[in-house]
């Protein structure tokens, strides 16, 4: 098929379809974000902050290593509230970026974690292939 042939099945196609019509959406109605806030209890505004973000996160991949690693690596309600609190108070008054937030978090949450596992695969060594805990259960 030619240029010609293709720019023409091209045009007829494009008459066969019409042109859209966006009138419906054109109108001086005010936005629906304004009509929700106007309604009861849309005025009520939900905070997200960086440590609300950052915990979110930091459950998210503690608890995907806990299934493979153990309970060891499970986030703590006492440790998520600290860890939220800390970053709410240190990125908006430093300007920290992101990158900083998840180097304090990997420092903060993850390096004691990855210590334990250190910790618990030299015992398995030494012991012979089991740790304390398979030892006890048998």
């Amino acid at each position: 098929m030619s240029n010609e042939a293709d720019q023409q099945a091209i045009d007829t196609i494009a008459e066969e379809l019409g042109q859209p019509d966006f009138s419906s959406f054109e109108t001086d109605s005010p936005e629906i974000t304004g009509e929700i806030m106007a309604s009861e209890g849309g005025g009520q505004s939900v905070s997200v902050g960086a440590g609300d973000m950052t915990v979110i996160v930091a459950k998210f991949a503690t608890g995907y290593m806990a299934r493979r690693n153990g309970d060891h690596w499970n986030l703590q309600p006492e440790e998520a509230e600290e860890l939220s609190k800390a970053m709410d108070a240190l990125v908006p008054d430093m300007n920290l970026s992101p990158t900083w937030a998840a180097v304090a978090v990997v420092t903060g949450i993850f390096a004691p974690r990855i210590i334990t596992d250190m910790q618990i695969q030299e015992e398995i060594e030494i012991n012979g292939g089991e740790d304390d805990q398979s030892k006890a259960a048998s």
